[in-house]
């Protein structure tokens, strides 16, 4: 007798599951949120994966960090030299200047005014 009454409770049980999960799945709105969270969570993942293999390919052909700074760094730097190709110009003249003038100075944030002092 144990044994029926048992399994009436465990049929109960899952028909009320049964019921409880047509009630949220019946406009169809969880199976969609449950597709959409793992194509997200795919998504997520490869494009993440992506970031950091680019950045991980531009610090080993650049040897600089993977920030904005590096980057624009490094474009100004390719942008420089392509329009020194493109405008014939001469480096080795500049190069000699650039010896015997020393290196540029640096100017702070402040425009130089505290160098003097």
């Amino acid at each position: 007798m144990g044994r029926v009454r048992l399994h009436e409770f465990t049929d109960s049980v899952f028909n009320v599951a049964h019921l409880l999960g047509a009630v949220v799945g019946c406009d169809g709105t969880y199976l969609f949120l449950s597709h959409l969270y793992l194509f997200l969570s795919r998504l997520c993942f490869f494009l993440t994966s992506i970031y950091f293999l680019a950045g991980y390919a531009f610090f080993l052909t650049t040897s600089t960090d993977p920030t904005f700074e590096g980057f624009f760094h490094a474009r100004f730097k390719t942008t420089q030299k392509r329009l020194m190709k493109k405008r014939n110009f001469d480096m080795e003249p500049f190069e000699e200047l650039r010896m015997i003038a020393g290196p540029p100075l640096r100017h702070s944030a402040c425009g130089g005014l505290f160098h003097a002092i």
